[in-house]
């Protein structure tokens, strides 16, 4: 991958699922470009969400640990098809996002206390 406005301007891409209590590496997936993304599941959603999904996909076949969490930055349609795999979600959502439920969309204020 070429990045101009990093200091090493050439690199890798590597997409990896990390446990986030002991650090270890349950899986990766290194970015070919198309090739990568042509061999991935479910053409109707986003690359990022599909590698997601292949990602957990990987951890779910190897081990029969139930019950995941994952912590990220993530879109509406990649939650539901995490959570109809049973793996639940947390982390920022933009109210930008495509498919977002109105009710996510409304302009919040927090209560100061």
């Amino acid at each position: 991958m070429f990045n101009p406005q990093k200091p090493h301007k050439w690199g890798l891409r590597v997409f990896s699922l990390a446990d986030c209590n002991s650090g270890y590496l349950c899986t990766f997936e290194p970015y070919y470009g198309s090739a990568t993304a042509n061999s991935l599941a479910r053409p109707d959603l986003q690359f990022t969400a599909r590698i997601v999904l292949h990602l957990c996909n990987e951890v779910k076949h190897k081990t029969n640990v139930r019950g995941y969490t994952i912590c990220s930055q993530t879109g509406h349609a990649l939650a539901v098809e995490l959570l109809s795999m049973d793996i639940h979600t947390t982390g920022t959502v933009m109210r930008n996002r495509q498919g977002l439920p109105s009710q996510l969309k409304q302009k919040l204020k927090l209560k100061k206390t």
